[in-house]
C-alpha cells in the first residue's frame, strides 16, 4: 500500500455537539493538523518552498521566484497516484493561515504573489493575488473568474517599531523593516468551500501605518458543472530577493459535516418606497447559503400591465437559520408607469399626420418604425435609419421625417401570410424580419400590366433567393415571374436586391423564398424558407415587346399580346397581302397608335436594331388585307406553300421554305395554297421564279443546307443572309 502524508493526517476525528431533540443540529468536526508552525524546520505536508525565519517569527514556509509551495490532496490512499479529495454530502472545508506579506518592487516587472486552490479539472475554486510592490490584494477569484467590481485593498504585514509601522521582509538590522509574529501584525486569511458549491474567503488585515483592523469577505457559488473536489493548493511568487519572500504559517484545515434541517426562505419584492409588491417562498436547509436567482431579478409587470418593475438592488447572499422569519432576501424594483405615445410624419416641415401610436413605459423605449408609410393614399419613405425612435414621457408626441416615394406596394414580411414568425431586431424595418415557410407562397397584391422594379431586403445566405410568382399558376416550376437569387454567399447579411418584373396582363402575385434554382435542369426547390425584412414594388413604365430588325431592314413578328404601333417615323408597321394572281404581294401600312391584336403577323420596316412595342389592354381590331400568319409555335414547311422573310443578294422578300425546315415561333410567314410559279415575293412588288432557300430568316446567322442554325460555322457550304457561301 502506498503511504500518503496528507491522508495519514486525516485521522484526528472528534465529534462535537449532542442530540438535543428534533430541532437541534448535530455537527461532526474532523481536524487536519498540518504543520501548524513549521517549528521543526521541515515543510511537512507541503512540497517545494523554503523554510525562512528571523528572531521575531521563527520558522515559516516561504515562496519566491522558482520556489512554489504545493500541497497535493489524496482522497484514496489505497489507489496509486493522487486522487482528488471529493467533498462529502453537507461537508464544509475551512482553510486558515497567517500570511507574511511584505514589500518588494522591480523596475522591469510587476512583483506579485498568488494563492490558488484547484479541483481535478484545474479550475481555480478560490484564489487571490497580492501585489508586493503596492502592498495590496489586487484580485480575488472564485469559480475560475475574477470577482465583479473588485477594488484593491491594503494587506501588508506591520511592525510597530518601524517607520510607518510597515514590515517588508525577513531581514533585521538598521533601517530594516522585519516581519514580527502575531495576528495583530500579519493578515489572517481564511477560506472555505462546501459540498453545495458555496465558496467564501475572508482577509483580516490592517489599514496602512498600523491603522485599524478590518475584514474583507468575498463569496460566490461554484457552477453546477464544476467538480466539488480539491486537488492542489499552491502558493507562488516572482520575488527574486530571498529576504522579501512571501510566507505562510499556522496553516490548518478543518472539516465540518452538518446535519440537514429543513427551512424556508422568502424572496420579498418591494418598490423604491418599500411598498411590498409580492413574495415568493422557497425550501432549503439550515446553514445553506442562498441568493436570488436571475429569474427573480427579471423585469415584471402589474396584473393589468399598467406598470413595469425593473430590478434595482438588494440581491445578497444569506445563510439560512432555523428561524424562518429571518430568512428574507429583499429585492428593490423601480416602478415605471404606462403612457400613450404618437408618432407623426413630416415632409420638409409640413405635418402629414399620425403614422403610428401605442403605449410604452416611463423609462422609455426604442419604438420600431417602418421604411414606408401610406399617408392620404400616397407612399412616403422614412429617412430615419436604423428604423426606431426612442420614446420617453417627455417626447410622447414624436416626429419622424419622410419623403415622397414612387412605390406602388410595400409589405413587412412578418405581416405576410405563411411567414414562420418574427425575429425581432430594432435595426430592421418595423423592428423585425421573418421568413416565408418552405414550399409556401405569401400573397402580395394584384398589379396591372406594366414594367416594375421589385426590391427585397434579403438575408444573404447560401444559394437562395426571393421569388415572385404568378398566383394564377400553381406550378412552381413554371410560375416564376422573376427572382432575386443569392449564390454561394456566406455573409449572413441583410441587403436590398432589386429585379425587373414585366407583366403583360393584370396579375395577382405572391412571394416565396429561399427557393433554390437548379440551373442544370431548370427546376426550383422549395424545401427552405426565405429570410426577408420587407418587399416594395415600383412601376418603371409600360410593358413592352421587342422586335429585332436585322441588316435586311425588315422583320416579321407574331404578336403575343395586344400592342400599340409606335408613333415613330423611323419604324413602319405593314401588312402583307398575297394578290389573287398568287404571283405578287401588296404592302399596307398600319397607322401609328393602332392596336394590333394578339396572334397577328406583321411586317416591320426599320434600320437594324431593337424596337419596343407597348403592350396594352385596349381591344385591338383585326388587320385587313393581311396574309401574314403568326407562328405561335414552330411551323414545319411543306416545301411548297410556306414563304418566310429572307434576303437573297440585295433583294429582300418572302421565299419558299424547303420541306421539313421549321419557321420559328414568334415570326410571321405567308401561306400560298394551290399552284404558283413564284418562289420569291420581293418587297418591291416583283415576283420571281428563283430557286427556294433552306431558311426562312435573314437574321445574320449561318444555316446548313439542311436548315440547321449554327453560331460557329466550320469549313463547308452554308446559307447566310439568304446567300450560299463557302466557309474555308
Amino acid at each position: 500500500m502506498k503511504t500518503n502524508l496528507f491522508k495519514s493526517l486525516l485521522v484526528a476525528t472528534m465529534a462535537v455537539g449532542a442530540w438535543g431533540g428534533v430541532n437541534s443540529a448535530f455537527a461532526q468536526v474532523r481536524s487536519f493538523p498540518v504543520s501548524a508552525n513549521f517549528d521543526d524546520g521541515t515543510k511537512g505536508i507541503f512540497s517545494a518552498g523554503e523554510i525562512k525565519n528571523n528572531s521575531n517569527i521563527g520558522n515559516v514556509l516561504a515562496t519566491g521566484e522558482g520556489l512554489p509551495i504545493t500541497l497535493d490532496f489524496d482522497g484514496d490512499v489505497d489507489t496509486d497516484g493522487n486522487q482528488p479529495y471529493t467533498l462529502k454530502e453537507n461537508e464544509n472545508l475551512t482553510f486558515s493561515y497567517t500570511a507574511y506579506q511584505g514589500w518588494y518592487s522591480a523596475k522591469d516587472k510587476t512583483i506579485a504573489s498568488t494563492m490558488e486552490l484547484k479541483n481535478s479539472d484545474g479550475v481555480v475554486l478560490v484564489g487571490y493575488t497580492y501585489d508586493n510592490g503596492g502592498c495590496k490584494i489586487t484580485n480575488v477569484v472564485i469559480n475560475g473568474k475574477a470577482i465583479d467590481g473588485f477594488s484593491a485593498f491594503h494587506a501588508q504585514s506591520s511592525n510597530p517599531t518601524t517607520k510607518n509601522y510597515s514590515a517588508d521582509g525577513f531581514e533585521i538590522g538598521d533601517k530594516k523593516k522585519p516581519f514580527v509574529t502575531g495576528e495583530d501584525y500579519n493578515p489572517i486569511i481564511t477560506f472555505s468551500i462546501s459540498q453545495s458549491g458555496f465558496v467564501e474567503i475572508t482577509f483580516n488585515v490592517r489599514e496602512a501605518k498600523l491603522g485599524k483592523k478590518y475584514s474583507k469577505t468575498f463569496s460566490g457559488q461554484l457552477a453546477d458543472d464544476v467538480k466539488k473536489d480539491i486537488s492542489t493548493l499552491g502558493f507562488t511568487s516572482n520575488v527574486d530577493n530571498s529576504n522579501r519572500y512571501y510566507a505562510i504559517d499556522n496553516f490548518s484545515i478543518t472539516s465540518e459535516i452538518k446535519a440537514v434541517l429543513p427551512t424556508n426562505y422568502t424572496i420579498k419584492y418591494v418598490d423604491e418606497s418599500s411598498n411590498e409588491l409580492k413574495t415568493v417562498t422557497r425550501s432549503s436547509t439550515v446553514g445553506s447559503n442562498v441568493t436570488a436567482t436571475a429569474a427573480d431579478m427579471e423585469t415584471f409587470y402589474s396584473s393589468d400591465a399598467s406598470a413595469k418593475y425593473v430590478y434595482k438592488s438588494g440581491n445578497n447572499v444569506i445563510k439560512l437559520a432555523e428561524d424562518e422569519a429571518s430568512n428574507v432576501i429583499t429585492l428593490t424594483f423601480s416602478k415605471y408607469t404606462k403612457f400613450a405615445y404618437t408618432i407623426n410624419a413630416k415632409e420638409n416641415g409640413t405635418d402629414l399626420g399620425e403614422v403610428a401610436k401605442g403605449e410604452t413605459y416611463s423609462d422609455g423605449a426604442d419604438i420600431a418604425i417602418s421604411k414606408f408609410y401610406k399617408i392620404n393614399n400616397e407612399w412616403y419613405e422614412t429617412t430615419t435609419s436604423p428604423y426606431y425612435i426612442n420614446i420617453k414621457l417627455e417626447n410622447k408626441a414624436a416626429t419622424i421625417e419622410v419623403k415622397k416615394s414612387d412605390i406602388t406596394y410595400f409589405a413587412e414580411t412578418e405581416k405576410l401570410g405563411n411567414n414562420i414568425g418574427a425575429s425581432y431586431n430594432k435595426n430592421m424595418s418595423n423592428g423585425a424580419y421573418s421568413a416565408i415557410a418552405g414550399g409556401k407562397t405569401a400573397e402580395l397584391c394584384e398589379l396591372p400590366m406594366g414594367e416594375y422594379r421589385v426590391t427585397v431586403y434579403l438575408y444573404e445566405r447560401g444559394d437562395r433567393g426571393a421569388f415572385i410568382r404568378d398566383l394564377n399558376n400553381a406550378d412552381n416550376n413554371t410560375n416564376t415571374l422573376c427572382y432575386a437569387n443569392i449564390k454561394n454567399n456566406s455573409s449572413y447579411n441583410l441587403k436590398e436586391h432589386s429585379v425587373t418584373l414585366k407583366l403583360y396582363k393584370t396579375t395577382k402575385i405572391g412571394l416565396s423564398g429561399w427557393t433554390t434554382h437548379n440551373e442544370k435542369n431548370d427546376t426550383y426547390s422549395t424545401n427552405q424558407s426565405a429570410g426577408l425584412d420587407y418587399i416594395y414594388i415600383q412601376r418603371t413604365g409600360d410593358a413592352t415587346k421587342t422586335v429585332s430588325v436585322s441588316d435586311a431592314g425588315y422583320a416579321t413578328y407574331a404578336t403575343t399580346n395586344n400592342i400599340v404601333v409606335p408613333d415613330n417615323n423611323d419604324v413602319k408597321v405593314m401588312t402583307v397581302k398575297v394578290n389573287k394572281d398568287k404571283a405578287t404581294i401588296t404592302l399596307n401600312k398600319v397607322e401609328a397608335g393602332s392596336v394590333i391584336p394578339a396572334n397577328t403577323g406583321i411586317l416591320v420596316k426599320a434600320d437594324q436594331g431593337d424596337y419596343n412595342f407597348v403592350v396594352t389592354s385596349d381591344e385591338g381590331k383585326k388587320l385587313e388585307n393581311n396574309s401574314l400568319i403568326a407562328a405561335t409555335t414552330d411551323v414545319t414547311s411543306d416545301g411548297a406553300t410556306y414563304f418566310a422573310l429572307t434576303k437573297i443578294g440585295d433583294k429582300v422578300g418572302f421565299a419558299v421554305v424547303n420541306n421539313g425546315v421549321k419557321i420559328p415561333a414568334g415570326k410571321a410567314y405567308l401561306e400560298v395554297p394551290g399552284k404558283t410559279a413564284a418562289k420569291f415575293f420581293s418587297l418591291d412588288g416583283e415576283a420571281t421564279g428563283i430557286n427556294s432557300v433552306k431558311t426562312a430568316k435573314a437574321d445574320g446567322a449561318y444555316y446548313t443546307l439542311e436548315g440547321v442554325k449554327t453560331t460557329k460555322p466550320v469549313k463547308g457550304l452554308y446559307i447566310h443572309n439568304g446567300k450560299k457561301i463557302v466557309v474555308k
